[in-house]
């Protein structure tokens, strides 16, 4: 009786709240993109192809200490004006990859070891744009996950105790787990954009612009993810 109150209270009918009363195809669905959603988005988080980036800049970043002065010098041309190298990145929430025009190579930095308060703007060059846009978002994420993992724990008890208000709940954390995502989503693309400015625009119509970027795979199986957890709650 208590169950059944509980049910009718918060109008989740015990037709659809049993596991054993729901059409097999949904009950079969609903566990699918359970799965699913947590293995996506685990796999969005734990790589590093979030964000791809290439600017135009007119010095070389020296990376190592070692190195020769005249790797740091900007090359002018014939023109007198300074040359331009085209510097890459490839970040992610956790770490940051940066092209070392010395090397060819990629030397790669942990986000939350080198990443300080004391951060400015270079107008230069924005590779740490990324990791500062991270740093200020990433307490979405992280409380998103520890949501998302609270509704895939109830999820699995109410296939063993096949309780309504425990299925009503993991739905609704499902529900505020992708809303969670999404804000981390728009913050996060909200403060690179808002740091790299007038980059992303050619300064006229003859030139590009000096800065690009393109969404990574990490990026796109986490947009995915969200929509999985989202049916997965709703369903």
């Amino acid at each position: 009786m208590e169950g059944r109150a509980l049910s009718n209270a918060t109008g989740y009918s015990d037709e659809w709240g049993d596991w054993d009363k729901r059409p097999s195809g949904l009950s079969f669905l609903t566990k699918l993109l359970a799965v699913l959603s947590v293995v996506v988005v685990g796999t969005a988080l734990a790589t590093n192809n979030w964000l791809l980036t290439e600017e135009l800049i007119t010095r070389v970043p020296l990376f190592d200490e070692n190195a020769t002065m005249t790797s740091q010098q900007t090359v002018t041309t014939q023109q007198d004006e300074p040359a331009r190298f085209l510097e890459k990145t490839i970040a992610g929430l956790w770490t940051v990859c940066i092209s070392n025009l010395t090397t060819g190579c990629f030397d790669c930095f942990q986000i939350f070891e080198v990443f300080d308060e004391s951060y400015v703007p270079d107008p230069g060059d924005s590779a740490w744009a990324m990791p500062y846009a991270a740093s200020r978002s990433i307490g979405f994420f992280l409380l998103a996950t520890v949501l998302l993992c609270f509704a895939e724990v109830c999820f699995v008890i109410s296939l063993l105790k096949n309780k309504d208000w425990i299925i009503f709940v993991s739905g609704v954390s499902f529900i505020i787990a992708g809303l969670l995502m999404l804000v981390g989503v728009i913050a996060l693309i909200s403060l690179f954009r808002a740091e790299v400015g007038n980059k992303l625009r050619p300064a006229s119509v003859h030139k590009s612009p000096t800065l690009t970027f393109n969404y990574g795979f990490s990026f796109q199986l986490y947009m995915g993810g969200l929509a999985l957890i989202e049916a997965t709650g709703f369903i």
